[in-house]
C-alpha cells in the first residue's frame, strides 16, 4: 500500500499491490493491483479483476469504479468483460462484450451496456421459476435491465441480433459456456475480516 500526493494537482492518489482485496456490503473484490485517485473519484482495478456485486460476478481485463458521494455510481469494464451469475447448480446466466458499463442505483446495479461483439446466454424462466428454455444471443450491443433483487427483467439486442431459444435438452452441453468463462469459487471477501 501506497500514497502520494500530487501538490501541482491537489490529488491524492492511492496505489494497493500485490494481491488486492476489498469488501463493502454492496461490492466485493480482488485484483492484482489498484490505484484510486481522489480528483476524480475514480478507482482502477488491474490484472484479473473480479467484483461481487449480490449474485452477480463481474470480470474483464481492466476495471474502473466511478464514486459519486462515496458510493459506487458507475463501473466500466475493459477487454474480455464478462458478468455471470448462477441459475442452477450447473447452469449460469452469461453476458460478453468488448466494453461493458454498469450503472448503480442504491448500491446495485440497474443497468448495463454491453458494447462490442455482445453475447447472451441466459436461462428463461416463468414468474414459477420452471424452465421455458435457454436463450443465446449475439449482437453488436446490448441494454439488460435488473431488478432490485439482481435479476434481468429485461435485455434488449442493438443492430440485427441473432437470437435463438433452445430447449435446455437441445443446447449441446459445450455450448452452456460463452468463450473465456471463469467462475471463480473462491476468493470473494465474504466479511470485513476476509480481506485480511
Amino acid at each position: 500500500l501506497k500514497a502520494t500526493f500530487d501538490t501541482a494537482h491537489n490529488t491524492k492518489i492511492l496505489f494497493a499491490y500485490h494481491k488486492v482485496r476489498f469488501f463493502n456490503d454492496s461490492l466485493q473484490g480482488i485484483c492484482d493491483s489498484l490505484a484510486f485517485i481522489t480528483k476524480d473519484s475514480v478507482l482502477n482495478l488491474y490484472q484479473n479483476p473480479v467484483l461481487w456485486s449480490g449474485k452477480n460476478q463481474l470480470s474483464a481485463d481492466t476495471i474502473r469504479l466511478f464514486t459519486v458521494n462515496k458510493e459506487v455510481s458507475k463501473l466500466m469494464m475493459y477487454n474480455t468483460a464478462f458478468i455471470i451469475s448462477r441459475d442452477s447448480l450447473q447452469n449460469f446466466n452469461q453476458v460478453k462484450g468488448k466494453l461493458m458499463t454498469a450503472f448503480f442505483k442504491d448500491n446495485k446495479i440497474n443497468r448495463i451496456d454491453v458494447d462490442g461483439s455482445a453475447e447472451s446466454l441466459y436461462y428463461v424462466r416463468q414468474d414459477d421459476h420452471s424452465l421455458i428454455g435457454v436463450n443465446k444471443a449475439i449482437s453488436s450491443s446490448m441494454v439488460i435491465y435488473l431488478d432490485d433483487r439482481q435479476k434481468v427483467k429485461k435485455i434488449t439486442w442493438v443492430q440485427k441480433p441473432t437470437n435463438v431459444l433452445y430447449p435446455e435438452k437441445e443446447l449441446p452441453s459445450d455450448e452452456k459456456r460463452l468463450r473465456d468463462f471463469k467462475w471463480i469459487e473462491t476468493g470473494r471477501p465474504l466479511n470485513k475480516s476476509d480481506i485480511f
